[in-house]
């Protein structure tokens, strides 16, 4: 898909102008972004690959957008380091369309925030930041899978467990920190199937484990 539109203009052309001129109308009529230069064309190469070239008027494609990576920035949020597995087992599994990312603690590049059982030693808000945690690990797992986040079209499952205090059963709210942030990203594409479910203890006394399956773009 053509995204960038450069004409090149020399006023020292009276011919090359006139191209110029029906090319740059013939573009304005489109809704691709037009970038005039007159008598050079500045050296921007490296961000574009020209696909067409024609008279005066360079096409170019960009080679990523990674606009779902711009939002996360907007957000807040950096992309951390991709897990490593902690035994035998290896972090996705793509079968055709699918992507299947396994659970994480929400360990950001190694550093586990929060320990302890929700509803006793964690609060609610921190045990929703540990399942932000863990989405964030899944963000860059999708990322280091398919070299772009925007190749995921869409989230399809977050499965959360939770360790819970006796008594506590607000698991859905916990989970809600994975999920609320791949909405935030991906919106109505990133609304997703779930269940969340409470158990007696979680790996390294962490207070949840998330794990995620996505749709892979064509």
């Amino acid at each position: 898909m053509i995204e960038l539109v450069v004409i090149l203009w020399s006023v020292r052309s009276l011919s090359i102008a006139d191209k110029a001129a029906q090319q740059i109308e013939l573009v304005r009529s489109s809704e691709l972004p037009v970038v005039l230069y007159k008598e050079q064309l500045e050296k921007k190469w490296y961000d574009y690959q020209p696909t067409i070239y024609q008279c005066t008027v360079f096409y170019f494609t960009k080679e990523r957008s990674m606009e779902i990576e711009k939002k996360l920035h907007e957000l807040g949020y950096e992309l951390p380091n991709p897990p490593v597995p902690a035994a035998n087992y290896i972090g996705f599994v793509r079968v055709g369309n699918l992507l299947f990312i396994g659970g994480n603690i929400g360990r950001i590049n190694g550093q586990l925030k929060y320990r302890g059982k929700v509803g006793d030693t964690v609060t609610l808000e921190q045990a929703y930041e540990a399942a932000r945690n863990c989405a964030l690990n899944h963000l860059a797992i999708m990322k280091a899978a398919l070299g772009d986040l925007d190749r995921v079209e869409r989230i399809v499952k977050v499965l959360g467990y939770v360790n819970v205090a006796p008594g506590f059963t607000d698991m859905p709210k916990v989970v809600n920190g994975e999920s609320d942030l791949l909405v935030q990203l991906w919106g109505k594409e990133g609304q997703h199937t779930r269940a969340a479910v409470g158990v007696a203890s979680l790996s390294q006394d962490s207070p949840v484990e998330t794990e995620v399956t996505v749709l892979v773009k064509e």
